[in-house]
């Protein structure tokens, strides 16, 4: 995945800045493994089958009701598994005959006239189509006017400097559409080069309960307050009821089946690791040498002043000894 700031425009004479990240998603055969293909197909839950089964368990509905949707369920052949391509699942899409049903007139029709509720999804999948989408759009604050307002509304890329060990900071990850609390992980190093301390993910982010599978570090420059480095990680899981109302899968065991491992990797672009490199690491190396060979110089000037000085003491002091071994008295000495 890749992902790109466009549309930059400073508003508010410099105080805010607006910008929209668009995200581009591929498959990485290489990444993946050497006999991975795109093309390959993965038994998963599906999707809206699993919902019905969910609404019909969870909404009071009428038993007719229930019956139609059970004949509803045969009539479309679904299956509690799906057989689909790697990329249908993850980023092309995939049709399913219930999705096209609700989307069609007739059924726009029954929903309003028996009242239903449906969710509004034209793709399926986990990432379905997201190539060339933004998250929407952000307006963040530069600073400019107050050193503390920086980046006080952010997308997680970027964070006010100088942030303190005992401090939290608030993400939004677009993504899964909510903010996260992050905290200083006691992990501090170097990451490209550049000095870098940790933050994690609090560690009951994810729901009320605390675990700490859930801590993942997020390196940090404590001078910029820029993202380095960064992991995010997270498991989709899809529960499979069973449908003991009906005949129909009423021997299906419940469970939760891992569907997909998300393990987002950040990687900031080249241009800008150089740019952070050359202003963090290399301009403090430039200013300690400057700093150094300055106070050098100033040590040698100053060794060389007073060197000077007490050598023109040691000549004048000379000079009146020889005045006064000859017999002659300087008209500033005063003889008793």
């Amino acid at each position: 995945m890749v992902e790109r700031k466009q549309g930059i425009k400073y508003l508010d004479g410099g105080n805010q800045v607006f910008y929209r990240t668009n995200k581009t998603w591929v498959f990485d055969q290489q990444r993946s493994c050497k006999t991975c293909l795109c093309k390959d197909e993965v038994a998963i839950p599906n999707f809206v089958f699993m919902g019905l089964i969910y609404l019909k368990q969870t909404l009071p509905m009428p038993k007719p009701y229930k019956f139609i949707l059970d004949i509803f369920m045969i009539v479309m052949k679904m299956q509690p598994i799906k057989r689909l391509t790697v990329c249908e699942v993850l980023l092309d899409s995939y049709k399913d005959p219930v999705v096209e049903f609700i989307h069609t007139p007739f059924f726009k029709f029954l929903k309003h006239a028996l009242h239903l509720k449906t969710p509004d999804f034209p793709d399926l999948g986990f990432l379905p189509k997201y190539n060339k989408t933004s998250d929407g759009d952000f307006v963040i604050m530069t600073g400019k006017d107050d050193i503390e307002k920086t980046f006080a509304i952010t997308d997680g890329i970027n964070q006010r400097p100088g942030i303190g060990k005992n401090e939290k900071y608030e993400m939004f990850q677009p993504l899964t559409c909510r903010k996260y609390s992050l905290g200083y992980s006691s992990h501090e190093g170097y990451t490209y080069g550049i000095p870098s301390v940790g933050y994690s993910i609090d560690e009951d982010s994810y729901d009320g309960v605390k675990n700490i599978g859930y801590r993942y570090e997020n390196l940090e420059k404590a001078l910029t307050g820029h993202t380095v480095n960064a992991n995010f990680r997270i498991q989709f899981n899809i529960p499979l009821y069973s449908n003991p109302d009906s005949h129909l899968w009423s021997n299906l065991p419940t469970t939760i089946v891992p569907a997909m491992w998300l393990d987002l990797e950040v990687q900031v672009q080249d241009y800008a690791l150089n740019f952070f490199y050359l202003v963090v690491v290399v301009s403090q190396r430039v200013v300690f040498i400057i700093s150094i060979v300055c106070l050098t110089l100033s040590a040698l000037l100053t060794a060389l002043i007073v060197f000077h000085i007490i050598e023109r003491k040691k000549g004048s002091f000379a000079k009146a000894v020889e005045i006064s071994c000859n017999g002659v008295v300087p008209k500033h000495v005063n003889h008793l």
